[in-house]
């Protein structure tokens, strides 16, 4: 078996016609072998039935119902142990993807030498995701900001990427089970599993590229939406970002942190990224930004000093300036 596709799905009624259209466009991928392991992550709204009955009994398809939820890493992880292929392709449910994407891909996956590959996804509103880079800071960007396929002057082009979005991302499966066991550490959660991922391939000396391969379009965070945690989890996934990763000065690194937990949203939340930052570097190990491909803005004191600093400067640094750091620093 060439590639393993795991299918995620949890809940999915009040989107049960996104979660059809998507398992249906896993199930009419143009390659000649694949299987599709259907992950069901504990569903009790009956969806996992719904979409069964869609499935094409003579297609290689096997499905797994876990007993709880085990969110985006544990279902994945628990795909990843029944995968066959050399290649393995992670795809969540409200992910529509494009017939050719798995094939095209994976040219650039081998004549790239690369642990893992992703392609551009759109959103319900056009705009692109083409990978995502970090800062010193551990803020996150996107290569394409929040541009058309018109206005994104480097989709045509192949880079490294700080990460890749775990909406559909595709990887050297040997290359995971022998450096990494399993793909994910189940205590990440969301906005930071598919991070780790690619932060620790990077440290261990592997690529993580965007390829100019169109993968589909996304309706982005669908389950976290509506389970109402979205910026709960992004700001959680930020401080444990800042806690795992060597990237600024420790004295830079001490005074974001409490700005970030100025904010009265943040609650409990720094306690809980403690304990998760705790467990990832348990089995992961401490990680090194210098190793993983990061725009780097020259000025991160002011940045976690000054109030929306960082917001005005993005603001008059225009996004091409910024991409050409990137890019030139990191080819």
């Amino acid at each position: 078996m060439d590639v393993s596709i795991i299918w995620l799905n949890y809940n999915s009624k009040p989107i049960l016609d996104l979660a059809k259209r998507s398992l249906e466009s896993v199930l009419a991928l143009d390659y000649p072998s694949y299987e599709t392991i259907i992950v069901d992550n504990g569903s009790t709204d009956g969806s996992d039935q719904d979409l069964l009955s869609i499935v094409d009994k003579e297609k290689n398809v096997s499905f797994l119902k876990l007993r709880t939820n085990l969110r985006y890493p544990g279902g994945m992880n628990e795909g990843f142990k029944h995968a066959k292929g050399r290649y393995v392709a992670f795809i969540t449910n409200d992910a529509v993807v494009e017939p050719m994407s798995l094939r095209q891909a994976l040219k650039y996956l081998e004549s790239e030498n690369a642990a893992c590959v992703g392609g551009y996804l759109l959103d319900s509103l056009g705009r692109i995701n083409a990978g995502s880079w970090v800062d010193p800071l551990m803020r996150v960007g996107s290569i394409c900001g929040v541009r058309s396929e018109s206005e994104c002057n480097t989709m045509h082009m192949t880079w490294p990427v700080s990460y890749l979005d775990g909406a559909y991302i595709i990887c050297n499966a040997e290359v995971i089970r022998r450096e990494m066991g399993l793909p994910f550490i189940p205590e990440t959660l969301a906005y930071l599993d598919d991070n780790l991922l690619s932060f620790k391939l990077w440290n261990l000396g592997y690529k993580v590229l965007y390829v100019p391969v169109f993968f589909g379009t996304h309706y982005i965070s669908q389950t976290y939406k509506r389970l109402s945690i979205f910026n709960r989890l992004s700001i959680r996934s930020t401080l444990v970002r800042l806690l795992v990763i060597k990237s600024c000065k420790d004295f830079t690194k001490k005074i974001y942190l409490k700005k970030i937990l100025l904010k009265r949203s943040i609650g409990n939340v720094y306690d809980e990224a403690i304990e998760t930052a705790n467990i990832i570097k348990a089995k992961f190990g401490t990680l090194d930004l210098n190793y993983i491909p990061h725009v780097h803005f020259g000025d991160e004191t002011l940045i976690a000093t000054i109030p929306f600093y960082r917001s005005i400067k993005l603001k008059f640094k225009t996004h091409d300036i910024v991409m050409h750091n990137f890019l030139t620093t990191h080819r």
